[in-house]
């Protein structure tokens, strides 16, 4: 946002997502155009590709989407880079979950010089108290981003925590499957109190139910945990 949006740049946003996202385009005074997930909360992919014109300055994408989990299929977001790039619009990838949903987008990188792909140690690293995160892109979008951020955006700690944990692979693929399986136990727990829920490829899931539900459902897994 600080590198490549000025104020009246058009930024397409579908939502609900990721909080800080809107933040820093009002930050910089942007036209932010909001489209809504579809009422079953999958992704919407047609309507992000109609309203990306030669107005559009940047795209943004939650894969999968924070909070609702959505997945988007990797073909649709070919084809939002590809039209973006005829307009010239950058497309900012948020891919903070993609070790829960086992899709990313790096190889991309190479193929489109419109795309910039952000991602955490927040998550599956367990990392989250150190705020560290990282983008990947093209040399010259990156060049350009390291001319508007702080010189003393990341401490030390944090880099060489960052370094061990890029090291310990293995304990986050363990970590990552325990995460699944207690998914599916809390889904299958969901289900028989028939609760609705919507799919999702991140390590949570949005269900709706009533107060007397949400009680049983604390209460199984309660009974659950005991065993």
């Amino acid at each position: 946002m600080n590198t490549y949006i000025e104020k009246g740049d058009e930024i397409i946003l579908p939502i609900p997502t990721f909080a800080m996202f809107k933040f820093y385009a009002q930050l910089a005074e942007a036209r932010i155009k909001e489209i809504l997930y579809t009422s079953n909360l999958t992704f919407p992919a047609k309507k992000v590709l109609t309203t990306i014109n030669k107005k559009t300055r940047l795209v943004i994408l939650c894969n999968p989407n924070n909070p609702t989990g959505t997945p988007i299929d990797r073909k649709e977001i070919i084809q939002i880079i590809d039209k973006a790039q005829k307009y010239n619009a950058l497309v900012l990838l948020d891919e903070a979950y993609y070790q829960y949903s086992g899709e990313e987008c790096l190889d991309l990188i190479d193929k489109f010089n419109n795309l910039i792909i952000i991602r955490t140690f927040s998550k599956a690293y367990g990392l989250g108290g150190l705020r560290l995160g990282y983008a990947v892109s093209n040399p010259e979008i990156i060049k350009n981003m390291l001319k508007a951020g702080s010189p003393y955006s990341v401490n030390t700690v944090a880099m060489y925590a960052a370094s061990v944990a890029i090291d310990d692979e293995d304990y986050v693929k363990w970590y990552v499957n325990e995460v699944k399986r207690a998914k599916k136990i809390l889904y299958d727990t969901l289900a028989k109190l028939k609760i609705k829920t919507y799919p999702t490829s991140g390590n949570f899931l949005i269900g709706i139910g009533t107060v007397k539900q949400t009680q049983q459902l604390i209460d199984a897994l309660n009974e659950i945990l005991k065993k």
